[in-house]
């Protein structure tokens, strides 16, 4: 048959699932949606690294087991191709149930784990067997695919193969992925742009000697990040950091592949004591991307460097949300903390302290993000020299914040009330630009000539609002750094003032 070997039909192995469904499927499908996020790399220069992940239809069959599902089925997945625009190598054999066994050249990895975590699966395809009859390819003798891509390039595409039984259901082609020799991705843009997404977590134990594990779920992994792993053969990871009551910081625990949506980790090397304790422990746990650059034969990167991605929200299971606190403010606290107002770094803290320029930057940012559900990225390059957190320079890339001069931001020290409500009120029009932010009528605060120019517009819009008050007799004190029981109202630059500020803002904020 004409170019069999050309028409790269994959295996993917199914496995039995973990969710049961209450209505079963009283037929196969008839129609199956194409591939998510295909995408590919040039590898080795003789090879071509795909990856796709399976779309929401698939995903729910998947985690069916056959008796659940009423049938049996096997997935399989084709991949076409293409070069320098020409004609793809598709022909009707592809759909033809008698004869497509004869084509299955390569095992694809399965696109479920042993608890139905993974839905993504890469594979390798070399140059010998995509092009054996291509007399222009010389891939018998010092071929090298990298040199070619200089003035040639390959399109691709995927599909899924589905049997049912005797029947065969065809999806619909994926989105196409051009290799070029300028097909270059901003994969350091992509890393600081997307987090991922934890939906829940427990810690458990298991086999006879009660090893502790901690099971996470993630949110599907955004697309950009799903084209990055692709174009680095698939060797992102998600790294998993835990915080057990006690500890001061978050501890990293391990590293999973990034295939891996539903992940499964011993944890046994930070638990130290007794397996008794693990289901009552008190924990919080995140996770983050990462890739060593050089797995990008683009990025240029010779030595080993690290790239990570944000980390995802924080998961707490029985973790106060804070060390000390005033109990005038334990009712808007836990608030803040049911919302995921509260940043890490105020986590486990007095909370009656003053706060400081870092701490109100990361809390403004949560709020940001929190609101828009956008990652922002860290302002590049970094203008300051006393201050590398990420969470400051996407602070300032966004208008939040500014340094203290050109060169120095000062993170630890202490924020003025004008500053809190100037930081709020620029955070407030990032999320929503086009409001209505007249402060026209406005009155002003009897010790108003206190006020710094720059700080006069956030005031008075914050007080606006309702988020800052002045003491009993209406002064603002715009530059006081007194505690909460101090002074009178919540306008105070302390901890707790400042997060009550942020969950007041979430509540008022212009729609």
């Amino acid at each position: 048959m004409k170019k069999k070997l050309l028409t790269l039909l994959l295996i993917l192995a199914m496995a039995s699932g973990f969710t049961s469904l209450s209505t079963l499927a009283a037929s196969p499908p008839t129609t199956i949606s194409a591939p998510e996020n295909f995408a590919a790399a040039d590898y080795m220069g003789n090879s071509v690294y795909c990856t796709l992940s399976a779309p929401e239809d698939l995903r729910k069959l998947i985690v069916q087991t056959d008796e659940e599902r009423g049938y049996h089925m096997t997935i399989m997945a084709q991949v076409d191709f293409k070069t320098d625009g020409g004609s793809w190598h598709y022909s009707p054999e592809w759909d033809d149930r008698d004869t497509y066994s004869k084509y299955v050249l390569y095992f694809y990895n399965s696109l479920t784990g042993g608890d139905g975590g993974i839905f993504l699966g890469g594979q390798y395809l070399t140059f010998k067997n995509m092009f054996p009859e291509e007399s222009n390819i010389p891939v018998e003798s010092g071929f090298n695919s990298w040199d070619w891509y200089k003035s040639h390039s390959m399109t691709l595409r995927a599909r899924f193969a589905i049997i049912f039984g005797d029947n065969i259901v065809f999806s619909d082609w994926s989105e196409e992925y051009t290799l070029s020799n300028s097909s270059k991705m901003d994969y350091k843009k992509i890393m600081n742009e997307n987090a991922p997404t934890l939906v829940s977590s427990k810690i458990e134990a298991r086999g006879p000697d009660n090893v502790p594990w901690v099971v996470l779920q993630l949110k599907q992994h955004p697309a950009a990040v799903q084209k990055f792993n692709a174009a680095s053969f698939g060797n992102m990871w998600t790294e998993i950091w835990l915080r057990k009551l006690g500890d001061t910081d978050f501890i990293n625990v391990g590293a999973a592949p990034f295939s891996n949506e539903r992940i499964s980790l011993d944890i046994s090397a930070y638990f130290q004591e007794n397996l008794a304790s693990y289901d009552a422990q008190a924990y919080e746990v995140k996770v983050r991307y990462k890739i060593d650059e050089r797995s990008y034969n683009q990025s240029g990167v010779a030595s080993q460097t690290w790239l990570y991605s944000p980390f995802s929200n924080t998961l707490s299971y029985g973790m106060p949300a804070w060390s000390a606190a005033s109990s005038w403010a334990a009712n808007e606290l836990k608030k803040a903390d049911e919302y995921g107002l509260i940043p890490d770094i105020l986590k486990n803290t007095d909370l009656t302290k003053p706060i400081t320029r870092e701490e109100f930057c990361e809390l403004a940012l949560v709020l940001y993000e929190k609101t828009t559900g956008k990652t922002p990225t860290p302002y590049a390059p970094n203008p300051f020299t006393d201050t590398t957190n990420p969470q400051i320079l996407k602070a300032f890339a966004l208008g939040i914040t500014k340094g203290t001069s050109a060169t120095t931001f000062e993170p630890n020290k202490t924020i003025t009330r004008q500053e809190c409500a100037t930081m709020l009120f620029r955070t407030i029009k990032g999320i929503v630009p086009e409001a209505d932010y007249s402060i026209t009528g406005v009155p002003d605060f009897p010790d108003q000539k206190n006020i710094d120019s720059w700080a006069v517009e956030g005031t008075k819009y914050m007080s606006k609002l309702g988020i800052i008050k002045g003491d009993d007799k209406g002064y603002f004190m715009p530059k006081a750094t007194t505690t909460a029981q101090q002074a009178t109202g919540y306008g105070t630059a302390t901890r707790e003032a400042a997060i009550l500020m942020s969950v007041r803002t979430y509540g008022v904020m212009p729609r």
